[in-house]
């Protein structure tokens, strides 16, 4: 288990939890927080501040014109997404702006909360780099038919458009390289049992943290 603690602290330890698409990240935070561990949702976080930071809403109308936003006020998920598949600068460039402020965000809300550990939880916690910034990191993955199978029927997709999805995160092999934790969601493997083994070894990661 490889991960960055480094000094004493009382504020709970920052573990980034992360998994390709249909690999049941959300169903593992579920169970986290039912066992009551906080959890952030950084991807909530972003699609926020595209309709409620000023400096955001104004910067995306200059790259992509007003009909980047929704009557609503909400970001138009689909144009935007229409706007940067295929333009990598147009995606680093709207990387950078919202990534640092997820974080700043995550580090305020991180700062009120108690208890051993929090969640960060992220579809892109590799390949923002925002796991530099935790304490620890847990992989949720899959078989990679499974995973198709399950966006097919949960999002109503061809396959075609849930392999593009997945072509545009990282590979499996190379999250695992940088994950403390992998948990198994393969409908084989016991998830609740994985997710109690990983929630007792946080906790004490955070013992040693505090008590040194």
């Amino acid at each position: 288990m490889s991960n960055t603690l480094s000094k004493k602290s009382d504020l709970p330890l920052k573990v980034g939890i992360t998994g390709g698409i249909g690999s049941g990240k959300s169903l593992a935070c579920s169970i986290f927080h039912i066992f009551g561990i906080p959890i952030f949702d950084a991807d909530t976080s972003a699609r926020n501040l595209y309709s409620a930071h000023d400096r955001v809403k104004e910067q995306m109308v200059h790259w992509f014109g007003p009909e980047v936003y929704l009557p609503t006020g909400e970001i138009d998920r689909g144009y935007l997404a229409s706007r940067i598949f295929n333009d990598v600068k147009a995606l680093e460039a709207v990387n950078q702006l919202i990534h640092p402020l997820v974080r700043e965000a995550f580090t305020r809300w991180h700062q009120q909360q108690s208890g051993p550990y929090v969640l960060f939880e992220s579809a892109l916690l590799f390949e923002t780099g925002t796991w530099h910034n935790m304490d620890l990191t847990l992989l949720v993955t899959a078989p990679c038919e499974l995973r198709i199978q399950r966006v097919m029927q949960r999002d109503r997709l061809p396959r075609e458009a849930v392999l593009a999805r997945m072509h545009r995160q990282w590979e499996e092999e190379k999250k695992k390289e940088l994950a403390a934790i992998t948990i198994i969601n393969d409908e084989e493997h016991s998830l609740l049992e994985q997710i109690l083994s990983t929630d007792q070894k946080i906790k004490e990661l955070w013992e040693i943290s505090v008590n040194g």
